[in-house]
């Protein structure tokens, strides 16, 4: 962009004083020597040239004159400026508030040749699915009605007509509830059971612990007053008794009794006394402890509880003497019958699966390979079976085994097995067959030939009193042809005797 000289429009006039040097009359650089301004003998003994001219009203470079008056337009600026006005005037004429510019001859053709794409008729081929008429065929379904014989009397002359196939389907149906129906009844429950000491029915626990005190107080014991309350209780009430008497006295009943009674008498009473899960915990204890280990008892306690019994017994094991349960087996027992005891402690029974003939008939085919029908015996798989199955599902494999075996099971065991293992897996199947009669048993071994196995006969009398001595009892008669409480009376003497027979309901 170039400025208008001066003169043009918006300067002041050039005053009439500033000469205007003519072309020719102004002085030229004149030519440098090749050497640079210098001359060849030096540049400190020769005076250096001048390039610039000197101009009228202006001093040269090397000698300013301060007290003249400094004129702009003496320069050689001003005369050039001059030159080069009175030079281009007439191309740039007098603007007057910038009027229409002349164009140069540059012509912009602002490119008429796109005519912003009017080719493309935003897709006319496409007319929004005019064929679909928001399905106007299906009006809510009107060939299906509510079916008639749900609800009275509603359209019962409408037909289906596009679902011919609805009564299959409600047969099916119907079909369906019946097995499912006929799959849950099938879940097997245990035979019903009772026990011979019950709740007392006018129970009153502060009379109970004020009775036990006089019977206690003074010299000697009264026996009976003590058979006459803890025989008739059950457990749950006995504990509630104890509670009371340590509110009362500020003393610990059984302790209290201990100190006044003795031998077998003074164990029946302070098992009755103990909680059921404290007591299997004192019972696996004691069968452990010390030189020795009575794997009956192991096998008794594990092999005839219920999952619940067995949880409750291993929390009581650990609280009472700080030991888990399953590595005191580890440490006592070995061989298959650990591994037995070991599945058994767990507490994961599958007790309450539906029965299952398929599974049975498969079970029963997998012990007679691994037993009859080789040579030795492979415990393992009998452990797997014996140990998972419920006592239902056990009753059902024992039958399919009978089908495919000469043998029962219970003998083929006998025969395949020795040692504590053949008694665990023994165990197993007459409990799975018929508890009580596994118990009555076991009763019947403790008090035959001579001597008591009194620790088994305590055992059992208190831990069955509340679930089964009543059906212990009958299979007991039947078994051995003689009742259990006149076996007792026959073995037994004393206040132990009474207290034994009070439990047996006699």
């Amino acid at each position: 962009m170039s400025y208008p000289p001066p003169g043009g429009y918006g300067y002041p006039p050039i005053p009439a004083h500033y000469p205007i040097a003519p072309q020719s009359t102004l002085d030229a650089y004149p030519p440098q020597p090749a050497h640079g301004g210098y001359a060849s003998g030096g540049y400190n003994t020769v005076p250096m040239h001048n390039p610039y001219p000197q101009v009228a009203g202006m001093p040269m470079p090397g000698g300013p004159q301060y007290n003249q008056p400094y004129s702009f337009a003496s320069t050689t600026y001003a005369v050039s400026a001059a030159l080069n006005f009175q030079q281009n005037s007439q191309a740039y004429p007098q603007q007057t508030g910038y009027p229409a510019q002349q164009s140069t001859g540059f012509q912009q053709p602002t490119y008429p040749q796109q005519p912003a794409y009017p080719q493309q008729p935003t897709y006319p081929q496409q007319p929004t699915y005019p064929q679909q008429p928001t399905y106007p065929q299906q009006p809510t379904y009107p060939q299906q009605p509510t079916n008639p014989q749900q609800i009275a009397g509603s359209q019962p002359n409408n037909t289906q007509s596009s679902y011919t196939q609805q009564s299959n389907y409600q047969e099916q149906q119907q079909s369906y509830i019946q097995t499912k129906t006929q799959t849950t009844a099938e879940i097997p429950k245990e035979p019903a059971t009772q026990g011979t000491v019950k709740d007392f029915p006018s129970f009153k626990p502060q009379q109970d612990a004020e009775d036990l005190r006089k019977a206690m107080k003074g010299f000697g014991t009264d026996e009976k007053a003590v058979i006459q309350i803890i025989g008739t209780r059950s457990n749950a009430q006995r504990q509630r008794i104890k509670l009371e008497f340590a509110t009362m006295f500020g003393k610990n009943l059984v302790k209290e009794l201990m100190s006044e009674l003795s031998g077998n008498f003074e164990k029946t009473v302070i098992a009755l006394l103990t909680p059921p899960d404290e007591f299997d915990a004192s019972e696996l204890y004691t069968s452990m402890k010390g030189v020795g280990t009575d794997e009956k008892a192991l096998i008794e306690i594990l092999c005839t509880r219920t999952n619940e019994q067995i949880r409750a017994a291993s929390s009581a094991f650990k609280r009472l003497y700080k030991e888990d349960l399953e590595k005191w087996i580890l440490s006592e027992t070995s061989g298959h019958f650990r591994r037995l005891l070991v599945s058994l402690v767990q507490g994961s029974r599958n007790e309450n699966d539906a029965l299952n003939h398929q599974k049975a008939v498969e079970d029963a085919q997998a012990l007679y390979k691994a037993g009859e029908a080789r040579w030795g015996t492979d415990e393992s798989r009998f452990n797997v079976i014996l140990a998972d199955r419920s006592f239902p599902q056990l009753r059902l494999v024992f039958e399919e085994y009978r089908k495919i075996s000469k043998k029962t099971l219970d003998a083929a065991i006998q025969s395949e097995m020795s040692g504590d293992l053949k008694d665990g897996m023994l165990a197993i199947v007459k409990c799975a067959q018929d508890r009580p009669k596994y118990f009555a048993e076991r009763l019947y071994h403790s008090m035959k030939g001579l001597g008591t196995d009194d620790k088994t006969l305590i055992r059992i009398m208190v831990s069955r009193s509340e679930i089964d001595m009543v059906q212990i009892k009958a299979s007991f008669k039947s078994s051995y042809g003689k009742t259990l409480a006149s076996f007792i009376s026959d073995d037994c003497s004393g206040d132990y005797k009474k207290l034994l027979l009070q439990i047996c309901g006699q």
